[in-house]
């Protein structure tokens, strides 16, 4: 979940982090590691590659000197969106994989290499089964629908995350949802009253 809170503290921590103060990254990492690894493992299918996906970010915040605009969202913002590139270059390296092994589905096949259980997060058949639904809906639709529904991201700050505007977010966010109900529905979990199927609802 990502409020809209006072982005100072970050700043603080990433100026203190720039003049070699290594506490300060431990302070960022252990604020945002969680939700970056959340958006990273629902994407991408695995929680080792999420791990590494997480681990990246944070590196390339270190690496990134002068690349991060205050001025241009806050901090979160932009982590998301070095964490969405680098799960969509990792979904690409999938395919051209899978292609090489003549499999017909990518994204099935992704999402059904991941070695462990989610950690704490999709920990039961049920959800198993929505996170192999989820995998089924077109990464760059997907990526919207984990960050509005999933982490509670506005238009505004999903539309940052993602380098789009709002207007696209919307559009893919109701094709993302559509895709994603028709698959729970294929497995038996979409339910009328879902959230989802209402928002659709008072959308259309």
């Amino acid at each position: 979940m990502m409020p809209l809170t006072d982005p100072q503290p970050d700043f603080d921590l990433l100026r203190r982090l720039r003049e070699g103060d290594m506490a300060a990254l431990s302070a960022l990492y252990t604020k945002h590691s969680a939700p970056l690894y959340r958006f990273a493992v629902l994407q991408c299918g695995g929680a080792d590659l999420a791990h590494d996906i997480v681990q990246e970010t944070f590196l390339a915040l270190m690496n990134a000197k002068g690349k991060f605009d205050p001025t241009q969202g806050s901090l979160g913002n932009y982590l998301f969106g070095v964490a969405r590139n680098l799960s969509r270059r990792a979904l690409e390296q999938s395919r051209r994989w899978v292609s090489n092994e003549h499999e017909d589905d990518a994204a099935s096949n992704w999402a059904d290499a991941s070695p462990q259980p989610m950690e704490r997060l999709l920990a039961n058949e049920t959800a198993e089964a929505v996170r192999a639904a989820l995998a089924t809906v077109p990464p760059h639709y997907r990526e919207v629908v984990i960050l509005y529904e999933m982490h509670d991201f506005s238009y505004a700050e999903a539309a940052g995350a993602c380098g789009i505007d709002i207007g696209t977010v919307r559009s893919r966010l109701f094709r993302g949802r559509a895709l994603l109900l028709k698959a729970l529905n294929r497995a038996g979990l979409a339910r009328p009253d879902t959230k989802m199927d209402a928002a659709m609802k008072q959308e259309a």
